[in-house]
């Protein structure tokens, strides 16, 4: 049986810390997207605009070198999340990410993150020590991209 939004958010690092109606909050705002394996969910160079959790599978996270080889910068399975930067940074989707296997993901459109993030400040706090985990990963993904 699938996990209800709720449920999905929770296991998620950057809304674990929050108290139910919150988190029923933001599940309000999500929607849900099935992804068939080898379907690619978000193109590099494609505007950000929205966040996205795993609810269900795995995703790679990849970059093409200019050999027109695969890099995989990383591999995200249930509550998981992507698009947080690109989400913030209103730049473009760095890398593509792909589904590994039948996948279902929760999508959160910025406006409506940003919207929640005004009246939730310990999202907009997890938020902030969720990137300054990712700093080295995000550093390691842009030394890769330039490499190509």
């Amino acid at each position: 049986m699938p996990l209800s939004p709720v449920e999905v958010l929770r296991k998620v690092p950057l809304f674990s810390g929050l108290g139910e109606s919150d988190l029923s909050a933001f599940a309000e705002l999500t929607r849900e997207r099935s992804y068939p394996k080898g379907s690619v969910i978000v193109f590099e160079d494609d505007p950000g605009d929205a966040l996205y959790l795993v609810a269900a599978g795995q995703v790679k996270v990849v970059i093409i070198a200019e050999d027109g080889r695969e890099v995989i910068l990383s591999v995200l399975g249930e509550g998981s999340f992507f698009g947080e930067m690109a989400v913030i940074d209103d730049e473009p989707r760095s890398a593509h990410v792909i589904a590994m296997e039948d996948s279902s993901l929760l999508v959160l459109r910025r406006e409506d993150f940003y919207s929640r993030l005004r009246s939730s400040p310990e999202v907009a706090i997890s938020l902030l020590r969720e990137i300054s985990r990712c700093r080295a990963r995000c550093a390691t993904w842009s030394s890769a991209a330039s490499s190509r």
